[in-house]
């Protein structure tokens, strides 16, 4: 049985982001057998990469990938159409940019409760580069592999609110 956290970030009035600073941390300890082994590598990788990619992109919700930080990573072509930003100018924001009312406590706290469940859903506002808002119903879940990485697959509800706001 999956276990999930529901979250509601609905203000009164959309709020404006909160920013946050990013980190960007270079290893510059890798040597030449390391180099060389990833070289050889690579050729499997990259068609891995295409798949992984192919599969991100026909994903039907927006899907953004983060750092346990909240850093954006990678996102996918419904990102780019709901958030109306480049795929590049995606990966420069962190998800405060994104979902409205998210800071760090709230990251903190979805980072914990993803630790003893396996989904969390949160019900806000995401922000589009113009600065308008839609409502949004976010599915979140953690990966554990490498780093360790946020998934946020995000829904435009907007139609939905309307419908029930009409009830």
């Amino acid at each position: 049985m999956s276990r999930t956290m529901r979250i509601d970030l609905i203000p009164d009035a959309p709020r404006v982001p909160v920013k946050q600073g990013r980190r960007v941390v270079v290893n510059s300890s890798s040597t030449t057998g390391e180099i060389a082994a990833v070289a050889e590598d690579s050729a499997s990788s990259q068609a891995g990469m295409s798949r992984y990619h192919e599969l991100l992109d026909s994903i039907y919700d927006a899907a953004v990938i983060t750092d346990l930080n909240g850093n954006v990573r990678e996102t996918n072509a419904r990102a780019v159409q709901f958030l109306q930003w480049s795929k590049q100018d995606l990966a420069k924001l962190c998800i405060s940019d994104i979902i409205s009312g998210t800071d760090e406590t709230l990251m903190a706290s979805l980072c914990q409760n993803l630790e003893n469940k396996r989904f969390m859903l949160i019900q806000a506002h995401c922000v589009r580069k113009d600065g308008t808002y839609f409502s949004s119903e976010i599915a979140v879940n953690r990966l554990r592999s490498g780093e360790g990485s946020l998934c946020f697959f995000i829904r435009d509800i907007t139609v939905r609110r309307q419908a029930e706001e009409m009830l």
